[in-house]
């Protein structure tokens, strides 16, 4: 009876001892997933690399608690991401997530979750490699198969049908880096992701994957010289309910600069006015550094529209004295930049460009280019 006791005693420990180190990992997952979507990366890997080994360290005293293994997995999700985005090999988030997302399905076989985080996991590897150059179909496939998987387990799960419509967008990517049509497959995995939204209106990234699938189909048409309005305006609409669900997303706001770029693009080349669309392409600017201000990418996408602004002005050869609003707004852009990522080469090539334009401009206004185009030059060979 001694015997007895003393294991039940030591059997409870190790479920307090468990939960405390479960309790601890949640937490630095907690700040981690904050760190990382308010753009301070290393910060919040490091959080989230403390979040996965107290989340391993737990599920070794609780072998049969899948939702360990899925929050372990979720960590290393996260780190994926931030190792892609820092240009960083991703092969450890890649190991440590479809390790635990493996021993989560083996844990609870008829739980949906595992195999949903397993096609998170997939997608985030064919992400990484698409972006780097590499062939990530068959990550994409895989993430696909195994949504799929997680449908049939339990039809009723809203993530499932977002996951397996995050799959499919991956798919439809790859299809446009070979240069096929990726509408039809677009418009199917759409129907995914009005699935997924019926079931939970309040996840902030479908709406945001929709505005993009939309924003595509929009892209693909004006690329056609065909203006297809409902697609413009679902998009804008997607992207607006992301962010009313969660106003300090960053991506709706990135998403709909590019949009506005898209439409401002299509506006000029047909010679139509594009100012009303400038301005809310701005707007979007200024509510993405406001989110995310510290980040490099936040302050190039202003100083994007500002340059894509300056330059259609300057090429339907506006006059050339009315131009100082846009030439100071894009100067000012710059040097906000340059505070942010000094060493920014993509800045280099904007700076350059900006004074090309400016030498453009007083050409036109019958004034020597020379200074700017020498300015530009010295940018480009610094």
């Amino acid at each position: 009876m001694a015997r007895k006791i003393a294991g039940l005693m030591l059997l409870s420990g190790s479920r307090e001892a468990g939960l405390t180190i479960r309790l601890e990992g949640d937490v630095y997952q907690a700040q981690g997933i904050k760190l990382l979507d308010r753009g301070r990366g290393k910060e919040g890997r490091a959080l989230l690399v403390r979040a996965a080994e107290r989340h391993r360290a737990a599920s070794s005293l609780s072998r049969s608690d899948g939702s360990l293994y899925l929050a372990e997995a979720t960590d290393w999700i996260r780190i994926m991401e931030a190792d892609d985005e820092s240009g960083s090999s991703i092969a450890e988030g890649q190991e440590g997530a479809l390790r635990a997302a493996e021993q989560a399905i083996a844990a609870s076989p008829r739980d949906a979750a595992g195999p949903q985080l397993r096609a998170w996991a997939l997608w985030r590897i064919g992400y990484a490699k698409l972006g780097r150059g590499q062939d990530g179909e068959p990550d994409f496939k895989k993430s696909v198969e195994s949504a799929q998987a997680a449908i049939d387990l339990n039809p009723d799960d809203w993530e499932s049908y977002y996951f397996y419509a995050l799959g499919e967008s991956g798919l439809a990517t790859v299809k446009d880096s070979r240069g096929e049509d990726a509408d039809p497959l677009r418009l199917r995995t759409l129907e995914y992701l009005r699935k997924s939204i019926k079931l939970n209106r309040g996840f902030a990234w479908a709406w945001n994957d929709m505005g993009l699938l939309y924003f595509n189909l929009f892209a693909s048409s004006t690329q056609r010289g065909i203006y297809v309005d409902e697609y413009f305006s679902n998009a804008l609409s997607a992207f607006q309910e992301a962010i009313r669900w969660d106003h300090n997303y960053s991506n709706p706001f990135a998403n709909m600069i590019s949009l506005y770029s898209e439409k401002i693009d299509y506006l000029y080349q047909h010679g139509k006015t594009f100012d009303a669309d400038a301005a809310k392409a701005k707007e979007a600017g200024e509510r993405l550094l406001a989110v995310k201000g510290d980040r490099s990418t936040a302050c190039l996408n202003t100083v994007f529209i500002g340059l894509q602004t300056l330059e259609h002005l300057v090429l339907t050869r506006t006059e050339p004295h009315s131009l100082g609003p846009q030439i100071a707004q894009a100067s000012r852009a710059i040097e906000d930049c340059r505070r942010v990522d000094a060493k920014n080469t993509i800045l280099d090539y904007n700076e350059a460009t900006f004074q090309l334009l400016q030498a453009r401009n007083e050409l036109t206004a019958g004034r020597s280019p020379e200074p700017f185009i020498e300015e530009g030059l010295r940018v480009v060979q610094q």
